[in-house]
């Protein structure tokens, strides 16, 4: 029973354990660019060593994935609509045009919430985002 009630616990504490919000100084691990200017699009990588990897939006929270996935133990993003942090897992992402750096990503924690922002545009899940993907928005060239 005692072991039940610790898994439960662990299970819990996992799933609302928030990220640390950057300090003032933190840059982005890829561009190197100031987060202060986008706390609705941050985003985090907490590294298997414990330590966490900002980024001011989901792409380059995604390219640094895809290049260190070996080192990544979780992905969290900031939902859009609500500023909370949301495993990027579960997450709803829709494409905007006006990033931080050009065409990025939005992300929701619901459906919903996503839908409503995209004005029908496609609506994209964790396992629908690939290098491919982040290449083709990059360029502009989204099929």
């Amino acid at each position: 029973m005692k072991k039940l009630f610790f898994l439960l616990f662990l299970s819990f504490s996992l799933v609302f354990a928030q990220v640390p919000e950057p300090s003032g100084s933190e840059k982005c691990v890829v561009c190197n660019m100031d987060l202060k200017p986008f706390k609705k699009t941050l985003s985090a990588a907490k590294l298997k060593d414990g330590s966490i990897k900002y980024t001011e939006a989901p792409l380059h929270l995604f390219e640094f994935y895809f290049a260190n996935k070996d080192r990544v133990s979780q992905l969290y993003v900031k939902d859009y609509k609500t500023g909370k942090w949301i495993p990027a897992e579960n997450a709803f992402y829709i494409i905007n045009e006006n990033g931080p750096m050009g065409r990025d990503f939005l992300a929701f924690g619901s459906k919903i919430e996503a839908q409503k922002f995209s004005k029908g545009s496609k609506i994209y899940q964790f396992k629908d985002i690939t290098p491919k993907l982040l290449e083709e928005l990059k360029t502009d060239h989204i099929h």
